[in-house]
């Protein structure tokens, strides 16, 4: 082995045994190693932002802008009794002026970061922070610490608002009574009727809008409406005046339609009325319109005849008499009645008689029948009982 390599065996060997005696001497773990630091590039430009306080705000915590991550902070410094964050913005990013700034958390026990929000309504060319710029403190605002959250957790409950919430919903219980279905339905009927009305807002709009036109054309015509009453004002006196006179027609219409609604064909009898007459003469149209058999050269034939009877003021026919017999006048070919005569005077007296049943009856239909006064003896019965009635009498026998 040559001087050479005897020297490069030992150089490696040193190399080797150096870091390890290093790391054995001085106990040194993976805890004490340092971490990369996260970095926005070489690229960027500062720019301040003032808050009251800058509580768990860590140093090289992020920023963001709308949600993404545009820079880090780079230190906090107090000034006049408030905190200054310096932030480094990368440079292709681009803050416009009347940005704010927040210190938000994730989670409750999250790392705050900067988040920055764009002001409202930002168009193309509106001015941009330049480096070194700060965002006032009136654009700012801090978020609350793990200890304000938890204060006011504990101000939730234990200042009495669960205990309290619990005597409402207890209370709320009891009123109720059991009918907790039927305050559900009412509460999915009224959810139903919001809806309904939330879906029809714009008829109800306009709608709404219409109504205020027309009250709006009734405002501007206000002078003409009053001069029409005032013009109208001695025919509405003369129909109060006649107020008696109509109350009365309307009465002697009501007894008149009183009246004619006895009449079977008015007051609308399955049988007997105008409406069922029309159902008949409808039902037969139909049937023969649909008949199988329907002629329509048929229908012809006869609707000529029928034109030419009718085609005048009056009915009028042609017809070839062969023979005729009137009563007791006698043709060539047939003899006359025996029993036919003349009119007499017992025919007037029957007719007569006739004509009084008639006018009877019409009066029993509408008024019915004549009470007899009260005292009033029944006429004998001059006809007598029948002869199965009688009663035999003693010794003797029924004829």
């Amino acid at each position: 082995m040559t001087a050479r390599r005897i020297r490069s065996v030992l150089v490696a060997l040193l190399a080797h045994a150096i870091p390890v005696a290093l790391l054995t001497s001085c106990s040194v773990g993976l805890a004490q190693l340092p971490l990369p630091a996260p970095s926005q590039g070489k690229r960027t430009y500062p720019i301040s932002a003032e808050f009251v306080d800058a509580l768990n705000l860590p140093g090289k915590a992020k920023v963001r802008l709308s949600g993404a991550d545009v820079g880090e902070v780079e230190t906090m410094a107090v000034r006049n009794y408030t905190a200054v964050v310096t932030m480094q913005i990368a440079a292709d990013v681009q803050i416009a002026r009347g940005t704010t700034a927040e210190l938000r958390s994730a989670t409750p026990l999250g790392d705050v970061f900067v988040a920055l929000t764009p002001p409202p309504g930002m168009a193309a060319g509106s001015p941009m922070l330049k480096p070194g710029d700060v965002i006032p403190l009136d654009a700012t605002a801090s978020a609350a610490s793990v200890e304000e959250v938890l204060s006011a957790a504990s101000l939730l409950v234990n200042g009495g608002a669960i205990r309290n919430l619990t005597k409402v919903i207890n209370g709320m219980g009891r009123a109720v009574g059991g009918k907790g279905r039927d305050l559900g339905r009412f509460l999915d009927e009224s959810t139903d009727l919001v809806r309904g009305l939330s879906d029809r807002s714009v008829a109800i709009k306009q709608s709404l809008t219409q109504t205020g036109d027309v009250a709006a054309i009734l405002s501007a015509r206000q002078q003409s409406i009053d001069d029409a009453i005032a013009a109208a004002g001695p025919a509405l006196g003369t129909l109060a005046g006649q107020t008696d006179s109509a109350v009365g027609m309307a009465g002697d219409v009501n007894r008149i339609m009183l009246q004619l609604a006895k009449f079977p064909s008015i007051r609308g009898e399955k049988s007997r009325s105008m409406m069922a007459d029309l159902n008949r003469l409808s039902a037969e149209l139909n049937a023969a319109s649909t008949a199988p058999d329907a002629s329509l050269a048929s229908f012809n034939q006869l609707f000529g005849p029928v034109l030419k009877l009718t085609n005048g003021t009056s009915a009028h026919v042609d017809i070839d008499l062969a023979d005729m017999a009137v009563g007791a006048f006698a043709d060539l070919h047939h003899p006359g009645d025996s029993g036919s005569h003349g009119p007499t005077r017992e025919d007037f007296r029957n007719m007569v008689g006739s004509i009084t049943y008639q006018l009877l009856q019409v009066r029993n239909k509408f008024w019915g029948p004549p009470t007899p006064p009260p005292g009033t003896v029944p006429p004998p019965n001059l006809v007598g009982p029948a002869p199965g009635s009688l009663t035999p009498a003693p010794g003797g026998s029924a004829p």
